[in-house]
């Protein structure tokens, strides 16, 4: 909600008490919580009623610098270990980095890399039926 929006509201409120209508009362007929109510007198006397921007930073993120070394781990024993789970293991009894497998995977997914699986078995030619059995 815009922060004009949000004074106006607060001068309306402020208008009806002054009117004799108790905070609660007013802030029912406005439909406003009244919890908001208060803490938009709070942001409005602080002088911060508009709204920041949503999101922010990451609070854990990584650094470039790990992130370098999560793709030298995968570049040394990604034939080995073939798994981005193995890989952040391997990471951190290595004294490497210490990251979630789910940072492993992303990282790597972000630098195009990609985990091989081991290959698959060949078809298995099948067993001729017995000339026993009827």
């Amino acid at each position: 909600m815009p922060a004009a929006t949000k004074h106006e509201l607060l001068v309306l409120i402020d208008r009806a008490i002054a009117g004799g209508w108790d905070h609660r009362r007013a802030c029912a007929y406005l439909e406003l919580g009244e919890g908001r109510a208060w803490r938009w007198r709070e942001r409005r006397a602080a002088g911060t009623l508009e709204d920041r921007a949503p999101g922010g930073g990451a609070l854990h993120a990584i650094t470039p610098e790990e992130e370098n070394l999560i793709v030298g781990v995968f570049e040394e024993h990604g034939l080995t270990d073939r798994s981005h789970r193995k890989l952040a293991h391997r990471g951190s009894y290595e004294g490497v980095v210490w990251v979630s497998e789910s940072t492993v995977r992303r990282v790597l997914a972000a630098h195009g890399l990609r985990v091989r699986g081991p290959r698959r078995a060949g078809r298995s030619e099948r067993t001729p039926f017995p000339e026993w059995a009827a």
